[in-house]
């Protein structure tokens, strides 16, 4: 009886560290498995977040590449006290310049500020666009802001007195370069070139701004480039133009949407644009006795080429 008892004490034993040593193998295995599986994550996590940031950074580096030989071309092809250009990438900001902060006549890229502030209005419900406001002479007499009744547009050939909406008037002075359009959108729109408008474009281009009259290149495509970001109907005004086989848009491929606004005063010729191409950019070129416009749309293309 004493045997069989010790026998089954031993045997019953036997099973018992058999257990054990099964458990301690399985929780060796787990905690071999839980450890080695976190590493793989962060493993897997790192590589992921890798793969995302190389392409940004793979084409941050390529625009600026790019926009490195833009500058070399005007280093070497414009390197002129005529010229005014200023060429920003809408991908990565980055820029070339070649005499980008020299004031020029604006002649008729004196609109800009117009143009933009009535979009603005619009934009924050200030202003209805299809409200509509009297054509009266008074547009044409702000001190300092108004252009001349004169010269390029169809507003002039209007009775006094006529209603307009603030709509109507811009997509005129956008597609005729309409000069009593500007007045008419920035004494309506601006509320005649007040001083809210004066600080909104003074915060734009870095600077006070007193005059429509006086502008660089640089300033005009950092307006421009506001005029993109509102991605508002005055950039489809601005792309269907009277000007839009000349100059900036002449060259680039006709698929391409090129919003642009030009300005012609004597000796002075300018076209500010955005190019709408798979990398979209902006480029402004002034000129005084420099060049002509078919000069702008070779620079143009060369741009457009190196970019796209």
């Amino acid at each position: 009886m004493k045997f069989r008892q010790l026998a089954a004490f031993l045997l019953s034993s036997l099973v018992l560290l058999s257990g054990c040593a099964t458990n301690n193998s399985q929780e060796e295995t787990y905690e071999s498995t839980r450890v080695e599986g976190v590493t793989k994550k962060q493993v897997d996590d790192s590589s992921s977040l890798k793969s995302r940031e190389e392409p940004k950074a793979k084409q941050g580096t390529t625009e600026k590449a790019k926009m490195a030989k833009v500058q070399q071309l005007l280093d070497e092809e414009y390197n002129e006290e005529g010229y005014g250009i200023y060429v920003e990438s809408l991908v990565d900001e980055s820029s070339a310049s070649m005499n980008g902060n020299r004031l020029f006549f604006a002649a008729s890229t004196g609109k800009l500020p117009a143009l933009y502030y009535t979009q603005k209005m619009f934009d924050e419900k200030k202003i209805d666009p299809n409200k509509k406001f009297p054509y009266v002479d008074d547009i044409n007499e702000v001190e300092d802001y108004s252009y001349m009744r004169a010269g390029a547009g169809v507003l002039q050939d209007e009775e006094l007195g006529t209603e307009f909406s603030l709509d109507q008037i811009m997509e005129w002075t956008a597609k005729h370069s309409d000069n009593q359009g500007a007045n008419f959108l920035g004494y309506y729109g601006g509320d005649k070139f007040g001083s809210d408008m004066q600080k909104e474009i003074a915060r734009i281009i870095g600077r006070p701004w007193h005059i429509p009259f006086e502008v660089t290149p640089k300033e005009n495509a950092l307006l421009m480039k506001a005029i993109y970001e509102q991605d508002g109907k005055l950039v489809t005004y601005l792309s269907k133009t009277d000007y839009d086989n000349e100059r900036i848009a002449e060259y680039i491929p006709k698929d391409v949407k090129v919003a642009h606004k030009i300005g012609d005063a004597e000796e002075f010729t300018h076209d500010i644009a955005i190019v709408y191409a798979k990398n979209p950019y902006i480029i402004s070129v002034m000129t005084e006795d420099a060049g002509s416009y078919e000069d702008t749309s070779i620079l143009s293309k060369k741009v457009y080429d190196i970019l796209n």
